[in-house]
């Protein structure tokens, strides 16, 4: 089993590298294959990033149905530390679909869970990432928050500058 997780994780940095590449057809394949692998062996954990990545891939191609069902799947694969990515991204795809109730409601669960992590550790990248990302939503969607997301995206940056990164 160990080396099979290995091998999905492997293909979802693949397929992330391909979206960082502007290659989106090709990541959705190879999240399709990281996808098999998570279903294998069981992983919750590879499920819930593989077919986060997918969503983001179809996304990338305007595949917004698709890209729905698939970021539904990944919450389902969820836990409290990687819940904030998800609920970001659905509010992502909420928007492209024009559902703005929805939206708000995943950018709203996004920051509650982003703010949740941040209360209980150390600053993490990711938390701080998803929150300004959420902050970004809910301003768009003309819902006044209580934090700047300029603020909170430097703030994720900062991380990265010192060393203490925690994603």
């Amino acid at each position: 089993v160990g080396h099979r997780l290995l091998e999905g994780h492997c293909l979802c940095e693949r397929a992330d590298t391909l979206i960082d590449q502007v290659r989106p057809l090709e990541a959705i394949s190879v999240a399709a294959e990281a996808i098999a692998v998570g279903e294998r062996i069981g992983s919750s954990e590879l499920l819930h990033r593989a077919h986060s990545t997918q969503a983001l891939s179809l996304l990338s191609v305007g595949e917004l149905e698709r890209a729905r069902i698939a970021v539904d799947t990944a919450s389902r694969h969820s836990d409290e530390l990687r819940a904030h990515n998800t609920s970001a991204l659905q509010g992502i795809i909420a928007v492209r679909q024009d559902d703005h109730p929805s939206a708000l409601e995943a950018f709203g669960r996004a920051l509650g869970q982003a703010d949740r992590i941040l209360a209980d550790r150390e600053p993490s990248f990711a938390a701080l990432d998803t929150r300004g990302l959420a902050l970004s939503g809910l301003l768009l969607l003309g819902r006044p928050t209580l934090g700047n997301p300029v603020d909170t995206y430097r703030a994720a940056r900062s991380i990265t500058k010192i060393g203490r990164a925690h994603v």
